[in-house]
């Protein structure tokens, strides 16, 4: 579970069962509840969204209104739709919130949480659970929710207004088709967003619904709670649904930042990343990420892709065999000088090479650099000696952006940290990586 979310530490069902007395009787005595029953995931649900509604700043007593006067109703659920489980979908949210921040800005000291950020959730159902958490816990955040079943929308529609005072507008629902596009920016008069997230039908017929039902043992009244078209895709399911969204983004290209998507099966997910493999563009830049997201016996996954060259951290992008990005490891070393001396060696290191941009922060502790190439070989410092280097830096591309950080690590003593933030040749990264630590290890 990621460790900013509310329900990383253990949930007291007792607690909430006393708060919420329509949820007492899913408690037995030892505390638990049989999440298998779908009238016990729904009430738990209405209370956490009203939890993490109620957490989010200024508006805490609104939130508490709501849950003394409605009953926990914050949200309204069909008996007949998906009921979803809060802990994972808000594991996804904070996901996107760490990839975002992780792309966002040059410098650390620059991140500003509070800018605009606009998403676009596909296929967002009657809850709508996706846009009213993200923008719960970012209230600068603003998503387009789509859908194509007009029993959904109506709900998400009344979830949104029960919830106006909070959402401000920010949340604009659209009515998409069957045959139409899943990222209708044209009908929508948008240039570009953000990011794109969905959790997609995991079947790809009612046969295989029923079947993995079976395997489960669970009764006929809890096998599902959604309708066939937020469950069955066909064909291939999950996977299909995925690479139709994949086609659709080599249109869409960089009028998204982050496209991504859900995946319920490993299977699918190791599928897909071959699928992104095969685009040569993604092939080369190995600019996607990927996260399991765990709670309990259930686990999920969640994949990323991107066609700019903004580089997520290594923890945001995540690490699984077979299905790993192009992320090159942070350079991590000591050296035992004092951070005032090694940010003076790093500022005479930078200026010894042609950069196409650079800053650094107030504190000298920070500082980002783009170059157009390999621009510390030998090759380039000869050129740039002859002065040739500025005509070969003329409407050249970044090919890479570094972050090097500086941090005290006892007395005396510096930790060096070098991070890839832009371009798509990870060879170019390590390269530098290796220049920067022989040069500040070889200094006295």
């Amino acid at each position: 579970m990621h460790p900013r979310s509310p329900y990383a530490s253990y949930l007291d069902f007792k607690k909430l069962a006393k708060d919420c007395p329509a949820f007492a009787p899913f408690v037995d005595s030892n505390a638990n509840v049989n999440f298998k029953d779908p009238a016990a995931v729904r009430y738990s649900l209405l209370y956490l969204v009203i939890s993490i509604l109620t957490e989010a700043g200024d508006n805490r007593e609104l939130a508490k209104s709501l849950l003394l006067r409605d009953f926990g109703f914050a949200v309204d659920l069909p008996e007949d739709r998906l009921c979803p489980m809060i802990p994972n979908r808000l594991d996804y949210i904070l996901w996107l919130q760490d990839l975002i921040d992780s792309t966002s800005s040059d410098l650390n000291s620059e991140l500003d949480t509070s800018g605009e950020v606009t998403g676009l959730d596909v296929g967002t159902g009657a809850s709508c659970i996706y846009p009213l958490l993200g923008c719960s816990l970012r209230p600068s955040w603003r998503f387009i929710a789509s859908d194509i079943d007009e029993a959904s929308l109506h709900s998400a529609r009344n979830n949104i207004a029960r919830n106006k005072v909070l959402l401000n507008g920010r949340i604009k629902l659209y009515e998409s088709s069957v045959t139409g596009p899943l990222f209708p920016l044209e009908a929508l008069d948008t240039e570009s967003i953000d990011f794109t997230m969905c959790n997609p039908p995991f079947y790809s017929s009612a046969d295989s619904l029923a079947e993995s039902a079976a395997q489960k043992m669970l009764p006929p009244s809890s096998a599902c709670t959604g309708t066939s078209t937020e469950m069955v895709y066909s064909p291939h399911g999950e996977l299909g649904f995925a690479r139709r969204m994949l086609a659709e983004s080599l249109v869409l290209r960089t009028r998204v930042k982050w496209y991504s998507t859900l995946f319920g099966k490993l299977s699918s997910v190791s599928q897909f990343i071959s699928s992104l493999r095969e685009i040569h563009e993604l092939e080369v830049s190995g600019n996607w990420a990927v996260a399991e997201m765990v709670q309990g016996t259930t686990k999920r996954w969640a994949v990323a892709w991107s066609f700019g060259d903004r580089r997520p951290s290594a923890a945001v992008a995540g690490s699984m065999k077979g299905c790993s990005p192009l992320t090159r490891p942070e350079l991590e070393f000591t050296v035992p000088r004092s951070v005032g001396g090694v940010g003076e060696e790093v500022v005479v290191l930078l200026s010894g090479l042609e950069l196409m941009h650079s800053k650094r922060d107030e504190l000298g502790k920070e500082f980002y650099v783009e170059v157009k190439g390999n621009v510390w070989s030998r090759a380039a410092r000869r050129a740039m000696a002859r002065g040739a280097m500025a005509l070969m830096l003329v409407d050249e591309d970044v090919k890479l952006g570094v972050l090097i950080t500086l941090a005290e690590a006892g007395e005396d003593k510096t930790a060096i940290n070098v991070r890839w933030k832009r371009g798509r040749e990870g060879v170019l990264f390590e390269s530098f990586c290796g220049m920067v630590k022989r040069k500040l290890q070889l200094e006295k």
